[in-house]
Parts: structure tokens; C-alpha cells; sequence
């Protein structure tokens, strides 16, 4: 706990950009929304989604980039001690509330689909939403990879919530390189550096 009362601004700032994409893609979503074709809208979505998870991926990158080279500042100061895989722990703190309710939606769509009682397929119903809304850039992409469930209900969307309780991977790796790179002042782009050799 001391760690996230250390780091909480920067770990609400992080779930913050997630929010905002997330906000971005319910935008997209629903301009889609108009084509009636069925197919045709989930490749759009599929690929709109995409586009949506790469641009919150870099938004990730660039603060905690912009994070990781604070820290050096401070660290070489003497003002702070490096904690390893900084990064890392500060995104899986910004992605705890996306893992209850994927975990959340799972299993009780899991236990509905077992027979455990009708309140579970409730219950799965709200996480479900509450997952899609919070999580929307992942879903345009979940829904064109299960696309061949959607014949069976309960199944296609336990296999979305599988796959939302993994998405968090990508931006927890994403905000750790950030962090690492930014710690050690190097750049992805060879060109970001030129105004250092001048």
C-alpha cells in the first residue's frame, strides 16, 4: 500500500487516459453504428478498435516516458531510490478495477453457463456492461475474434470477458517500457534524439 499512496497520482492519471480512449472508441462505435451492414460494421469496428488500442498504447508510452525520466532526475539526485518494474506495478495499480470486473463477468458467466442459478446470468449481465464501457477499445476486437460464438450467447460473451480479463497485458507492458526507456533517457524513434547530440 505504501507504494500506491507514493504513486497515486500518477496511477489515477493512468487510468484516466484509459477512460478517455475508452470514451474515443464508444464515439467511434457509435458513428459506425449507422451501416447496416452486419459484417461490414464489425471489420470496421475490429479495425477501429485497433486504431483505438495502439493510440491509448502510446498515450501510455508517453507518460510514463515522461514519468521514468522524472524519476532519473531524482534518483540521480539522490532523491529518490529506484524501485524495479516501477512501471509495471503503477499500470497493474491502474488496471486492478478492470480485472475485478473481467474476473468479475467471467466467472459468473461461467457459473451460469454450469447451471448455478439465474441471478448469475444477472450478475454477468452488469459486469458485462460495466466492462464494455469501461474497456470499450478492446471491444470492436473481442467481438471480431469471437465473432464464430455469437451463435451461442453466453458463450460469446464469457469468451469476451476472457479475453478483457488479458487485455490489461498490453498496456501494463506498454507503460513499463515507457518507464524503463524513460529512466534510461532512450527514445524509440532514433530521431527524438537529435536534439541531445546538438
Amino acid at each position: 500500500m505504501k507504494f500506491f499512496k507514493e504513486n497515486s497520482y500518477d496511477i489515477v492519471r493512468l487510468y484516466i487516459n484509459q477512460i478517455g480512449i475508452a470514451i474515443f472508441s464508444l464515439v467511434l462505435y457509435t458513428a459506425v453504428g449507422i451501416i447496416e451492414d452486419a459484417a461490414l460494421t464489425t471489420k470496421i469496428k475490429a479495425l477501429l478498435s485497433v486504431f483505438a488500442i495502439l493510440f491509448y498504447l502510446v498515450l501510455l508510452y508517453t507518460a510514463a516516458w515522461d514519468l521514468g525520466a522524472k524519476d532519473k532526475i531524482k534518483i540521480d539526485a539522490g532523491k529518490l531510490t529506484q524501485t524495479k518494474g516501477k512501471g509495471a506495478i503503477m499500470a497493474l495499480f491502474a488496471n486492478v478495477p478492470n480485472l475485478i470486473i473481467s474476473i468479475a463477468c467471467a466467472l459468473t458467466s461461467v457459473l451460469y453457463i454450469l447451471g448455478c442459478g439465474e441471478i448469475f446470468n444477472t450478475l454477468s449481465g452488469v459486469f458485462n456492461i460495466i466492462m464494455r464501457l469501461f474497456m470499450a477499445m478492446y471491444l470492436g476486437l473481442l467481438q471480431a475474434i469471437f465473432i464464430a460464438f455469437e451463435g451461442d450467447t453466453h458463450l460469446y460473451f464469457f469468451l469476451q470477458s476472457l479475453g478483457y480479463v488479458f487485455a490489461p497485458i498490453l498496456p501494463i507492458l506498454a507503460t513499463h517500457i515507457g518507464y524503463s526507456f524513460g529512466l534510461k533517457e532512450k527514445r524509440i524513434f532514433a530521431l527524438n534524439n537529435n536534439h541531445k547530440r546538438k
